[in-house]
């Protein structure tokens, strides 16, 4: 790690590794609680790579315009600096063959409201970016580095951190020093396993997932905007459209389940996907689908990792299971209480099961948490960085963090463990393992 030379490293009050949904939620609803917070976040992210998590629910419309109310969903397209390439779809219910072989089906209503959108995630995130660094006309507006972590470390007699960041394209390494970092960086949990930090898991649930579009000269366009869920012997699948037309496919089953091996490869994939459901198979068949071979997929949650952009195979692969971090923040520190502090949000502080997550919105409600009471952290540290002997201590507001993540990691278990008892019709070691 580079040395730091006074005044040479650049001061924030906040950094956020990562700037996907959590990390970009967590800078809006800090500066929106405190305008004048100095705000820097990093983010390594490929956009034109394709990204799972592509449903986004009715509600996260309401959170959004919290966090952004001068930003409508509708308007986000405009932000966006692909016009040809549309952002988000309408989409027009949830279908599911679960506890039978029917379909149980929840339709919008005829406006198309009701049950939410699907986007093109990555061209999400990446106007989420902009909505950050455009969100408030105050000088202190945030920042965004294009970058990779490479390491942390306490400064300042342990009052701050500083940060060392490779960018992306120079290779040129700066360092940054802040009062408190958020680590946004996923499922890996990058800056908090450094700092102590453990990831408990509770599953080895996997997703393998292919994209699929309608061969040339198909005989028609394929009018189905709903996302299908259908169970299986050995797991479960998913498929929704992309707003470009493009049809993700995903498998859901546990890592060590033997048709995990099968399905890293193409024709296994095909072969399972076409014995195993029967709802989606009939869809890809009569709209004529092929699978999409060699896309250039983003096979890391972690956006601040570096990304190769060499052409990859048509199956990709990433863990789908519960975890959560322990602790997922560090408490008030230092003899005035100044010490450096951080927090983790999204997939970095906890992760589930997206048969009960609302992965996007989740994201976004932990993000505007974590931001506020960071915010009114800051909004209680003197200005002079001491605390009067006769002045009493302020609660901290961050305490109420663990609180809020465990709560809401519970409600999703229950919900888990609901679902996956509903679906009678397997008795298959992966069926078993969840009732």
């Amino acid at each position: 790690m580079p040395i730091i030379e006074d005044g040479s490293a650049e001061n924030y009050d906040v950094i956020v590794i990562g700037g996907g949904v959590a990390g970009c939620s967590t800078a809006l609803s800090l500066t929106r609680k405190k305008p004048d917070a100095v705000v820097l976040v990093l983010d390594n992210a490929n956009v034109s790579s394709f990204k799972v998590g592509i449903a986004l629910p009715e509600e996260a419309q309401q959170v959004l315009s919290y966090l952004a109310p001068q930003y409508p969903l509708e308007l986000l397209q405009d932000l966006s600096e692909s016009e040809s390439i549309p952002l988000l779809s309408r989409s027009s219910g949830n279908a599911c063959s679960w506890s039978g072989p029917d379909l149980r089906e929840n339709r919008a209503q005829k406006d198309g409201s009701g049950i939410g959108w699907h986007l093109d995630r990555a061209q999400f995130d990446e106007i989420l970016r902009d909505v950050v660094i455009g969100s408030t006309e105050s000088q202190k507006a945030p920042s965004l580095s294009r970058g990779t972590f490479i390491g942390i470390e306490k400064v300042d007699e342990g009052r701050l951190w500083s940060i060392s960041v490779q960018d992306s394209e120079s290779k040129e390494v700066t360092v940054y020093t802040s009062k408190w970092v958020v680590d946004a960086s996923g499922r890996e949990a990058t800056v908090a396993r450094m700092l102590g930090a453990r990831t408990v898991q509770f599953d080895t649930l996997t997703a393998f997932h292919a994209l699929f579009m309608q061969i040339p000269n198909a005989l028609s366009t394929d009018p189905d905007h709903r996302s299908i869920i259908e169970a299986s012997e050995n797991g479960w699948w998913f498929t929704a459209p992309t707003p470009s037309r493009v049809r993700v496919v995903i498998y859901y089953t546990d890592k060590s389940n033997p048709t995990a091996r099968a399905a890293q490869t193409q024709s296994g994939f095909l072969k399972l996907l076409f014995r195993g459901t029967v709802h989606i198979a009939r869809l890809l068949t009569k709209y004529q689908y092929a699978i999409v071979p060699g896309t250039t997929a983003d096979n890391t949650s972690n956006s601040t990792v570096d990304k190769s952009k060499s052409k990859k195979p048509a199956i990709y692969q990433i863990p789908a299971g519960s975890t959560h971090l322990t602790p997922c923040c560090n408490q008030r520190n230092g003899e005035d209480g100044d010490g450096a502090r951080w927090c983790a949000v999204g997939d970095a502080a906890m992760a589930i099961d997206p048969l009960a997550s609302q992965g996007i919105l989740n994201a976004m409600k932990l993000g505007s948490c974590v931001g506020d009471a960071i915010a009114r952290e800051l909004l209680l540290r003197p200005e002079g960085g001491t605390t009067g002997a006769d002045q009493p201590v302020a609660p901290d507001p961050t305490a109420e963090v663990p609180a809020v993540m465990a709560q809401m990691r519970y409600n999703c278990e229950v919900e888990k463990l609901e679902s996956y008892r509903q679906a009678v019709g397997f008795q298959g070691e992966f069926w078993l393992r969840r009732r």
